[in-house]
């Protein structure tokens, strides 16, 4: 027995020996039956000695744990690599794509962010618990920068409407550390914990003039994510912990947490209302939009709809209102008069949706209604003014009519009028006052009669016109906008006098927060000298360099551990300017600037989120350039030295880890939903760059500045070499060869697959250096990520890569089952070559 037990012990104790048992267990069945038989009989032998004991109880003891260890190690014979879980407390990481979750993705479905979470929790190696207190605090603190802001209402749908939803997503996933405490007991821990931030409380609830965290336990009790005890718990230590003094006064407003929350309902009731045929009931509908202008009603309206994933769905049912209304077919005076004031609220309703929650809430149905095209073609965005070629082109006859009708100051008329054409036609009426009043023909007073005469009566021209004006005045020189700036600067004073049509004041109020945002980042500091909104905006400096901003921005974050909505606006302009090449090679230049092991891993948690912004590009460019350049460029190897270059290796897998589940995601999102196509981690306003399900595996798809960009020189070469690569099986994990050439199709896959021939000819030059350590650091990082995000990233690795991995584990720098990781044990083929490497490293 004594012998027995040492046998035992060398089995499960040498990694080679159990590893080679694990494959022989896969090779050949029949003969660990044999051995599974003779574990039974030692097992049973230990048990009849507990009646009539011969062998101590210390031997016993012995044997009957090293039996327990084997069959351990029969299913997971890969030892886990990494520190172990709950070894960090927090994660700047998901404070940031919180923040990018709440601004950029409030209106798509939160199931590809509940996968980066769950991502985000395996690679970091945290806790449930600690991902729920960073979620839940960074939503606070989100709320108390946004006080004030346009973004206030995202924050209040976000915090009461979504987090509740992602919470019970990420409770029906299991955890990755496989600890099997109830959710709900995860949930009260990480609340537990949140009452140590009190400030923030504190802060929070004298924001929103409410107590922000009962608001939000009474949507996770409703969800069932936890009981009345436990929010009774946490909300009688929250009170005796508190210091804010509340007021004895009641509030003038309600909060917008009581607001929000009762806004959900209302909008599934607006939805039925508006289901009912409007050619019928126009005088009603009129009503409904009418009422839901006033206040706050509107915004309420719409960030609840956003939270909840109905914008598009009431964006459509706005713009089938404004298709109807733009004909005349026989009509009345009082008819008419109620058309026109339904595409005037339809029109403006949607302007606002658009720059709010961007061009693809109202374009996302693929239709061809006028609002559509010109919101496409002529409503500028955050990237400025559409150029004056995309304008709707006119009819000069009906131009001259027009300015004839204004000119003379008649009234327009409602009666069997076209409003898209008005809307096409008196950007051009004024392009023609503009030309007159220039050359001296008309004076200002007239100017001024003209404009008032214009907008008088309908609030969507003047909107149309600003909106021309802001594409003309941006191709002037600096002497030649005074005028143009003078005509845009009349349309943006308030009218004066009594209405003159119904729902006067809500659409008038409504028209200028659209002109003001429209002009905004492109013309704001020529009309006033200063910004006119109360969000903070950032424009990167002319007489600065771009490199110098990005420095500046990204050492702010990395020195705060969070972003704002400044930072987000100044790294997406970067990518704007300077396209995701160059920023993804400043980003990693910023990060190899540092030396401290502290800052570096803040710098690649934060990267990893910055990265979000545009995840799939960046990492393409990662991944196709940027590392390539290193590491053939000898003047850059020494920043490939730890710790930098464990950082950086650390950086590349946790980004191709988040690409790979983005895509996933991606994939996923556009079989449930096949009428919109979900744009996440992208700021709205920037055209984006769809990806076909071949993930435009051609290049003719793909924009010229991202082919020039990412485009390798030898792409075209490159492509048939990895894909005759992969077809002779130098791939360890493609599962079978009728596969091999759609996962190779993916521009993705190859330059992945790309990146590891580059790996194995480092290795095989048999030099110990920085690269090599790299490339060793790059599998350990991917590894210690866990078998799903491993498996995805090293089925691209050579089979000659991994002799050269092992020469260097010989040494002790790799662990003996690696050959167990990285090698397919499903095929005989990655058998074969598991059990040579094991055989290698007993030398």
């Amino acid at each position: 027995m004594e012998m027995c037990s040492d046998v035992l012990k060398r089995l499960y104790e040498a990694k080679p020996t159990r590893g080679l048992l694990y494959i022989g267990r896969l090779e050949d069945a029949n003969t660990w039956n044999g051995i599974e038989q003779v574990l039974t009989s030692i097992r049973n032998t230990l048990i009849n000695q507990q009646q009539q004991p011969v062998f101590s109880k210390e031997l016993r003891e012995k044997v009957d744990r090293h039996l327990v260890e084997i069959q351990k190690y029969q299913n997971h014979p890969v030892s886990p690599m990494g520190g172990p879980y709950g070894a960090k407390i927090n994660s700047c990481t998901i404070n940031i794509i919180t923040y990018m979750e709440a601004i950029l993705n409030i209106t798509i479905d939160i199931q590809p962010f509940v996968d980066q979470l769950v991502l985000i929790e395996t690679i970091q190696k945290l806790h449930r618990s600690t991902v729920y207190l960073e979620l839940i605090r960074a939503s606070f603190i989100g709320t108390v920068d946004s006080a004030g802001s346009s973004d206030e209402l995202k924050w209040a749908s976000f915090t009461y409407l979504k987090v509740p939803q992602i919470l019970a997503r990420l409770k029906m996933i299991p955890t990755s550390d496989g600890n099997m405490v109830d959710s709900s007991e995860i949930l009260s821990d990480a609340l537990e914990q949140l009452l140590r931030f009190l400030p923030l409380l504190d802060a929070a609830d004298t924001k929103c003039n409410c107590d922000c965290l009962q608001y939000l336990l009474q949507e996770f009790n409703k969800y069932g994510l936890m009981d009345e005890e436990q929010v009774s718990k946490i909300l009688h230590r929250r009170a005796a912990e508190t210091q804010r003094i509340k007021s004895s006064e009641m509030p003038s407003t309600q909060p917008n947490a009581s607001l929000i929350l009762r806004a959900e309902p209302t909008v599934t009731n607006i939805l039925k209302t508006l289901d009912a045929d409007y050619s019928k009931s126009q005088e009603a509908l009129l009503g409904v939009l009418g009422h839901m202008m006033s206040g706050k009603s509107f915004e309420l309206i719409l960030a609840a709809a956003a939270a909840t994933l109905k914008l598009k769905k009431f964006a459509a049912k706005l713009i089938k209102f404004n298709e109807f209304a733009k004909q005349a077919n026989g009509e009345g005076s009082k008819a008419s008069y109620t058309r026109a004031l339904l595409y005037d609220i339809s029109f403006l309703m949607l302007c606002h949706i658009a720059q709010l929650y961007g061009v693809e809430m109202v374009t996302a149905n693929g239709g061809d209604s006028f609002f559509e095209n010109w919101t496409t073609q002529c409503l500028p965005d955050d990237n400025g003014a559409k150029p004056l070629e995309l304008a709707l082109k006119s009819d000069q006859s009906k131009v001259d009519l027009l300015l004839a009708t204004i000119n003379s100051g008649s009234e327009m008329k409602t009666s069997l009028t076209k409003w898209h054409e008005q809307c096409i036609h008196l950007p051009y009426v004024m392009q023609e006052v503009l030309n007159a009043w220039e050359h001296s023909a008309i004076t200002t007073d007239h100017v001024q009669k003209m404009v008032d005469n214009v907008r008088s009566r309908m609030c969507c021209i003047p909107v149309c016109i600003a909106a021309w004006l802001c594409s003309y005045i941006s191709v002037l020189g600096a002497s030649e906008r005074s005028k143009p700036l003078k005509m845009l600067q009349m349309f943006m004073v308030p009218l004066g006098g009594e209405p003159v049509m119904q729902f006067s004041n809500e659409r008038n109020i409504l028209m200028m927060n659209v002109m003001k945002k429209m002009c905004s980042n492109s013309l704001d500091v020529w009309l006033h000298g200063h910004s006119s909104s109360t969000d903070s905006i950032f424009i990167i400096p002319k007489t600065k360099p771009t490199k110098e901003v990005l420095k500046e921005v990204f050492e702010k974050v990395v020195h705060n551990g969070c972003v704002d909505k400044t930072v987000l606006m100044a790294m997406d302009q970067i990518i704007n300017v300077s396209g995701v090449q160059w920023f993804c090679e400043a980003i990693i230049n910023e990060l190899l600037s540092l030396n401290r092991k502290d800052d570096l891993q803040a710098a690649v948690e934060i990267i990893i989120a910055l990265f979000q912004v545009d995840i799939e590009q960046l990492t393409l460019a990662l991944t196709r350039n940027v590392l390539t350049q290193i590491l053939n460029d000898p003047c850059q190897w020494q920043n490939l030295c730890d710790p930098r270059g464990h950082a950086l290796a650390t950086v590349s897998v946790w980004c191709i880890a988040a690409a790979q589940t983005s895509q996933n995601s991606y994939k996923e999102a556009r079989e449930k939903e096949s009428l919109f196509k979900p744009l996440r981690g992208r700021k709205r306003g920037r055209s984006d760059v769809e990806k076909d399900d071949s993930g435009f595996s051609k290049d003719e798809s793909r924009p010229t500045k991202l082919r020039r960009m990412l485009s390798t020189a030898d792409e075209d070469n490159s492509t048939a070499t990895l894909a005759e690569f992969a077809a002779n099986g130098g791939i360890m994990r493609l599962m079978s060869h009728s596969q091999q050439p759609q996962i190779m199709s993916d521009p993705f896959n190859r330059a992945l697959a790309s990146l590891f021939q580059l790996f194995a000819s480092i290795l095989s030059e048999n030099i110990i250096g920085p690269r090599s350590e790299f490339v060793m650091s790059f599998v350990k990082e991917a590894l210690q990520c866990g078998e799903n995000v491993s498996c995805e990233i090293l089925q691209f690795m050579p089979v000659n890569m991994i002799s050269q991995l092992f020469r260097s584990s010989l040494a002790g720098t790799f662990p003996a089952d690696l050959a167990l990781a990285v090698c397919d044990l499903e095929l005989p083929f990655g058998r074969k070559i598991a059990a040579k490497m094991l055989c290698l490293s007993r030398r």
